[in-house]
């Protein structure tokens, strides 16, 4: 195993070694990278460069829709959590699951439910201002798996539920983009059983019979196992899932 590692890590150094320009001709697994530039042309499952973010085409850009791209940077975190002070302790305490009502509840729109949190959390950050100072510190709200994601390349976003399904469904494109995550920093995103989950944007909330979640302590997520069987699953927003950030062009 420490061997393997070694490997894969002077693989990660030679590349980063490049110059920009030999770089654009390299991704982590050795395959031809296309420039983002040249995005508008490329096919489903092509491999896109920009910068030094990697991806790969999960959709193809035509008439009628925009294209999508899968990132290689995965992160794997919890979708929200609360930190909040307690004063008789007077220590940080945390709570995974507090009844907050996000309104990300789009299963085709990650952007559109990136743009929900964001306006919750500018409105959560609003009322904060107006505390009086003898009252403790605020509670904060934090959203790691749509912070990651919108980190690592600008208008990169968590994706919704069915924006996921474009890249899982395709068992071949799953299993290449599984392998160049791990060329790309050694991390298997598989755990012991050999499943893995991934976030989607979408909140386990509102309007979907048989799905609402009465409590707001849950967010969609698809379990894709070792088999390569695929379920969309209701996981508690404390847990830990993949966050596989998307990008459109």
């Amino acid at each position: 195993m420490k061997k393997e590692l070694l490997i894969k890590g002077l693989k990660l150094l030679s590349v980063l070694m490049r110059d920009d320009a030999d770089r654009e001709r390299f991704n982590f697994s050795g395959e031809h990278a296309h420039d983002w530039n040249e995005a508008d042309c490329l096919e489903k499952g092509a491999l896109v460069r920009s910068g030094n973010n990697l991806g790969i085409v999960v959709r193809a850009k035509t008439v009628e829709h925009y294209g999508i791209v899968a990132l290689l940077d995965v992160t794997k975190c919890k979708w929200y959590f609360l930190l909040h002070f307690c004063p008789y302790l007077n220590e940080v305490g945390y709570d995974g699951s507090c009844g907050l009502i996000t309104e990300a509840c789009s299963k085709d729109d990650g952007l559109k439910n990136y743009e929900m949190v964001e306006c919750l959390k500018k409105r959560l950050d609003e009322e904060n201002q107006k505390r009086s100072m003898a009252m403790p510190p605020a509670d904060r709200h934090v959203f790691p798996a749509f912070d990651v994601c919108r980190i690592t390349m600008q208008d990169a976003y968590l994706p919704a539920v069915n924006e996921l399904k474009l890249l899982v469904l395709d068992k071949e494109l799953f299993d290449r983009f599984v392998e160049l995550k791990k060329n790309f920093d050694g991390v298997d995103m598989a755990n012991a059983e050999g499943t893995r989950v991934l976030w989607s944007s979408t909140d386990a909330q509102k309007s979907y019979p048989g799905e609402c979640d009465i409590s707001y302590s849950d967010a969609f997520a698809v379990e894709v196992d070792k088999d390569g069987k695929i379920a969309v699953l209701s996981v508690k927003k404390k847990d830990e899932a993949w966050a596989v950030p998307y990008c459109r062009f």
